[in-house]
């Protein structure tokens, strides 16, 4: 199995939405997948693509994200690219940590990493590449 699509949307939360419902509707339609896995790629795309629309673009709806979705054999790998500064992930400190434990946010890329097979930025940092396996229901 092969597909490809290639979409930019504004920085509107209704188009976040919307392209979180698109790419998952391509992967239960293509394929037999485990619910699990579908509400994990629901969670990281979500997670992403609102991290794109308010820390990278600033809730500027005229500024665009481009989300690239692959899926090849038994991966889907997805890129978001916002048009935002970028950020340099090295300085995100761990949600885990007693100090932070508290806080209400920035757990976002902690528990993308926990929930993908793998995670990569681009050296500016406003542009992010996640791979999950797709492994298919299981027969009853």
């Amino acid at each position: 199995m092969k597909m490809t699509n290639n979409f930019i949307i504004k920085s509107t939360l209704t188009e976040v939405d919307q392209a979180v419902h698109s790419v998952i509707d391509e992967i239960v339609n293509f394929e037999n997948i485990d619910d699990e896995i579908i509400f994990d790629i629901k969670l990281i795309l979500s997670e992403l693509l609102v991290n794109s629309l308010i820390h990278g673009n600033k809730k500027d709806p005229d500024k665009k994200i481009f989300i690239e979705s692959n899926i090849t054999g038994d991966e889907l790998i997805v890129k978001i690219e916002d048009e935002g500064r970028g950020f340099d992930r090295n300085l995100v400190e761990s949600p885990v940590a007693p100090i932070n434990i508290t806080k209400i946010s920035g757990r976002g890329i902690f528990l993308v990493k926990n929930l993908s097979d793998g995670i990569s930025f681009n050296p500016a940092g406003n542009a992010v590449t996640f791979k999950k396996i797709l492994k298919k229901k299981e027969s009853v």
